[in-house]
């Protein structure tokens, strides 16, 4: 009956330990979807970082364009720079070799949700095209091309109408002259390899019928036609989409409108981080959070710890029992060398136990120090990176150090021989 019932607790503290673990992961993923949507928004931006990068036009006809040597370095794929004044529109252009690769890839190469803002593949990257077609994802927070659902508010739309395009082979001021809801199955505006100057008209003549706001004093031609279409999708539907068109006029010397950063020419590396990764690893948390629950186990941390003070009790009761055994013969020689077994073990597993509180802390402080300077949480994330290895190393060291130092293996308080009154230790 007794292993039964030893078997029945066996299974609570195993049915408990894996409801706990269960617990854990859904909070651990809950976590993580959470600051995954997080980063989501805030990525979505511009970095501070990247507008160091951007394009400084020349003060004068004779200096060249400085900074496009910078991005094409970064990436060569990199055909321009787009900013539209009173937006979050900031951000370089790409191409890719075709229209879904930078749908999910950002500027530095890296998977993305928020993908980048990008030139339909078929346009030339020089936009020497009459018709250029951008992509960029809607962000609910106006990252990105999210800030085109504003130009459906005619107040908005008609304060907010110029931009300029930057590129390498010069720079365009650009006026926004229509806001237009369509489809991604439209042809007449996604079919850019059919972009003859013939269907010019038919073009014009659709973005007027759609338009939800539309400028009336766009008189342009199909002899000067240049046009930039920017197309991101809308809230309302899967297949719908709001489409900003803009006419290109080239400038020498274009006003760059004002960057919230600084715009010298020093370029910097990403800040805070001495391993410049470029995302941080999940595993690495992880295995911090299991250094911490070695140094503190929760819910169990104050039984952990009160073995230090339960051993030192003991040792003392040992101690004096020993030191009376000149007046009082209470115990035979051989429960004398009991009692100082227990004596010697237990300042044994003290010390042992003191010793193995500094080595955790010392292991849980190296891994803080070891992950904030690995880790940027500001980055995508990833399972695992070449400093996991390290960061589950110190993970095995913590939890060897709690197996060795806070295990009894002395002698068993239970042996204590129980006191006797009298003084016959026969």
């Amino acid at each position: 009956m007794k292993k039964l019932y030893q078997i029945a607790e066996t299974a609570n503290h195993v049915l408990l330990f894996l409801l706990m673990a269960v617990a854990l992961l859904i909070f651990l993923y809950s976590a993580y979807v959470l600051y995954d949507i997080y980063y989501i928004n805030q990525n979505a931006f511009v970095s501070r970082d990247l507008l160091q990068y951007r394009p400084v036009p020349a003060e004068t006809e004779e200096q060249p364009l400085n900074g496009f040597s910078e991005l094409l370095r970064m990436n060569p794929d990199t055909v321009g720079w787009l900013s539209i004044d009173g937006t979050n529109i900031n951000y370089p252009v790409v191409q890719g070799e075709n229209d879904l690769e930078y749908a999910s890839k950002d500027i530095y190469g890296n998977s993305s949700l928020t993908g980048s803002i990008y030139l339909a593949s078929e346009n030339d990257r020089r936009f020497h095209d009459w018709y250029h077609l951008l992509y960029g994802h809607h962000m609910d927070n106006g990252a990105m091309f999210g800030d085109i659902d504003k130009y459906q508010d005619a107040d908005f739309f008609y304060s907010h109408q110029k931009g300029l395009l930057q590129t390498p082979q010069g720079d365009y001021t650009l006026s926004i002259f229509a806001c237009v809801l369509t489809d991604s199955y439209q042809e007449i505006i996604y079919h850019v390899a059919s972009k003859d100057i013939s269907v010019y008209p038919e073009l014009t003549a659709y973005i007027q019928e759609h338009s939800v706001n539309y400028d009336n004093r766009y008189s342009g031609t199909a002899e000067q036609a240049n046009l930039l279409a920017m197309s991101t999708c809308t809230d309302a539907s899967t297949n719908g989409r709001i489409v900003l068109f803009a006419e290109i006029v080239p400038e020498k010397n274009p006003v760059v409108p004002e960057i919230p950063e600084s715009t010298e020419k020093t370029f910097l590396k990403a800040e805070g981080h001495p391993a410049e990764e470029t995302h941080w690893a999940f595993l690495n948390l992880l295995c911090l959070f299991l250094v911490f629950l070695i140094l503190f186990p929760f819910p169990h941390s104050r039984i952990k710890y009160h073995q230090i003070s339960d051993s030192r009790s003991k040792e003392k009761m040992m101690k004096e029992i020993l030191q009376n055994q000149d007046k009082k013969i209470l115990y035979t020689q051989e429960e004398q060398h009991q009692l100082s077994d227990v004596q010697k073990a237990m300042k044994r597993f003290r010390y042992c136990m003191s010793l193995g509180s500094i080595m955790e802390g010392f292991l849980f402080l190296l891994s803080v120090i070891l992950f904030l300077l690995t880790e940027s949480m500001w980055k995508p994330v990833i399972i695992a990176d070449r400093f996991t290895g390290w960061m589950l190393l110190l993970c095995a060291l913590a939890l060897s150090a709690d197996i060795l130092c806070f295990r009894y293996r002395g002698t068993s308080p239970e042996t204590i021989p129980e006191e006797r009154n009298g003084t016959d230790a026969s």
